[in-house]
């Protein structure tokens, strides 16, 4: 029997920060993983966005999860030696005049301010944007290669012996008084990082988690602008030598890994919003994925009943943001402060309320 600090289910970006931050605690990790198709980090455009949204939205735990972000990915990079993350500025095509009076109020706005950058009118950019309303910059932004982040964290895994092939069933899981057992493996604590999947584990299929089909691809776009990502409802973010990944698309309820080829064509129609003209654009790849989504935000912390049991879902599209935050404090509550996780019982409270009304 081999004993670890912490199992984790899934080598997704939850299950791989979560291991990064708990190694980084001195713990031991094991983490066991399957790829399955739809993962969400196939698809991802990786953009650390502060405002989001029609209606400017910046949560005020923003500027702490940037700040982590950062200090993460800077620190895999240094350890992997594999360039990962990179600060770029974010313009946004302004849609309409709504859009430009919340622009306009947000600027008044004391916690906004430095993340806005001032309006550029129509027409003063080159190559040519699709800007009639004018455009600004949101300062803060940056991008992550997810699908190579994960590898690298994948090849750390492997390289310390934290990795196992294989798919962890809840159903083989014993839960005794402090211990949680799993084939020839003990631990303290085991953290389903399952993503959309949790929603068919026994013991936290009562989370209020949404499933979402993303797709995006891989262009070519020569003469489309490289040095800033360019956004208006889909994004346009540079990868180098006239490639972009353009994304993402929306199909709320929807698991399916396989892309469409209306998602190809409602992609390809998005950049009318994005470029004007819009350059031949040369499709390289279209992936899909399946993000879990949470309207009230990233669900994470410890089972009503059981707290050797943990979980960590309901990023959406926002992981690349999010992960590295989240990951951290569930590190440091497993090991240090069960008392500063989220309480979860409320979820299922409403979930056995719901079912019988």
């Amino acid at each position: 029997m081999t004993t670890v600090d912490t199992l984790i289910a899934g080598q997704g970006l939850a299950g791989s920060l979560l291991a990064w931050h708990l190694v980084e605690c001195g713990a031991s990790v094991l983490v066991v993983d399957s790829p399955l198709p739809g993962a969400p980090g196939a698809a991802a455009a990786g953009v650390l966005n502060p405002i989001t949204g029609p209606r400017l939205v910046m949560g005020r735990e923003v500027p702490e999860m940037l700040a982590t972000a950062a200090h993460t990915y800077g620190a895999i990079e240094r350890a992997t030696g594999v360039a990962l993350y990179r600060q770029m500025p974010l313009r946004r095509l302004v849609a309409g005049d709504d859009e430009l009076a919340r622009w306009r109020r947000r600027q008044d706005d004391a916690f906004y301010r430095p993340w806005l950058g001032e309006l550029s009118p129509a027409g003063s950019h080159q190559p040519p944007l699709a800007d009639n309303h004018g455009s600004f910059l949101i300062h803060g932004a940056g991008i992550v290669d997810t699908a190579q982040l994960l590898n690298s964290l994948r090849s750390w895994l492997i390289a310390g012996d934290r990795l196992r092939h294989a798919t962890l069933d809840a159903a083989d899981v014993s839960v005794g008084a402090g211990n949680i057992r799993w084939q020839d493996i003990r631990a303290r604590h085991l953290v389903f990082c399952e993503g959309y999947r949790v929603t068919r584990n026994p013991w936290f299929n009562w989370l209020p988690i949404t499933p979402s089909r993303g797709e995006s691809m891989i262009v070519h776009l020569p003469g489309a602008p490289e040095s800033e990502v360019i956004h208006r409802r889909q994004t346009l973010v540079p990868l180098g030598g006239g490639r972009f990944r353009l994304g993402a698309t929306w199909g709320r309820g929807q698991t399916s890994p396989v892309p469409t080829t209306a998602g190809r064509q409602q992609l390809l129609d998005g950049l009318s919003r994005l470029l004007h003209p819009v350059p031949p654009a040369r499709v390289l790849a279209h992936h899909a994925g399946v993000r879990p989504g949470c309207r009230h935000g990233p669900l994470y912390g410890l089972h009503p009943d059981e707290p050797g049991l943990a979980v960590m879902s309901g990023m959406a599209s926002r992981g690349a943001l999010y992960a590295p935050l989240i990951s951290r404090r569930l590190a440091h509550g497993l090991l240090t402060h069960p008392d500063t996780l989220p309480e979860l019982e409320s979820w299922r409270s409403s979930t056995r309320l719901a079912r019988h009304s």
